[in-house]
């Protein structure tokens, strides 16, 4: 989860200072704009950028860098690929047939089918990867945390893919009473900042305490 044992190249050592302290008027908090008011958001996202104002944030409008660079299905190929790797012993030996689900987009069949995915695809998917990376840390790495709806635009998976720290935390219900929430999206290695934004938020709301009705 945090640092490395000395095997894995991939792997790096990295501070952790979290204090869980903040102050959101000496910070650049954005918020992305081009995802803000879709018609798929859960409608709790204007009442949680009220509470980061009333908190001393200056929010700034930002463009979530999204179109353009994430018009094919990379995510799917990169983590097929190196899930079925990872779990390329359990396939061979059938110990996935005893999983109970086996429907078309359960791991089990997502393990199997990803074995034939073309090394060609996944080399590519991984260069397009690199570039995405770069693209999406020219924006992010200007800000301390950018703000997004977490239903909205691909923004979870395009973290997923960059590596960027992300935490989404509670902010109410919808009209269902399932629970909403929003996401933080934060520079690379720098998950002390974001979740002592989440901290803030939840601190200033009584959402994290509250627990939605069981549905008969």
């Amino acid at each position: 989860m945090h640092g490395t044992d000395g095997k894995d190249a991939a792997a790096v050592n990295m501070p952790f200072n979290y204090t869980g302290k903040a102050d959101l008027s000496k910070m650049k908090i954005a918020y992305a704009k081009n995802y803000f008011g879709k018609k798929d958001t859960l409608g709790n996202e204007g009442a949680v950028l009220e509470v980061f104002k009333s908190a001393g944030a200056n929010l700034i409008p930002v463009d979530f860098p999204d179109s353009g660079i994430y018009n094919f299905d990379m995510i799917g190929i990169v983590i097929g690929s190196e899930s079925a790797a990872a779990f390329d012993g359990f396939t061979r030996t059938g110990q996935d047939d005893k999983m109970n689900r086996q429907g078309k987009g359960e791991w089990p069949n997502y393990f199997r089918a990803s074995r034939f995915i073309p090394a060609v695809e996944y080399v590519n998917a991984n260069r397009h990867r690199y570039s995405l990376m770069q693209k999406v840390n020219e924006v992010i790495d200007k800000y301390d945390v950018i703000i997004c709806p977490t239903w909205v635009g691909n923004q979870a998976a395009i973290t997923n893919l960059t590596g960027n720290p992300a935490i989404s935390i509670p902010t109410g219900f919808d009209k269902n009473k399932a629970p909403t929430s929003i996401t933080l999206v934060g520079k690379l290695y720098d998950e002390a900042t974001i979740l002592a934004i989440a901290k803030i938020y939840q601190d200033a709301t009584q959402w994290n305490k509250m627990h939605p009705e069981f549905f008969k």
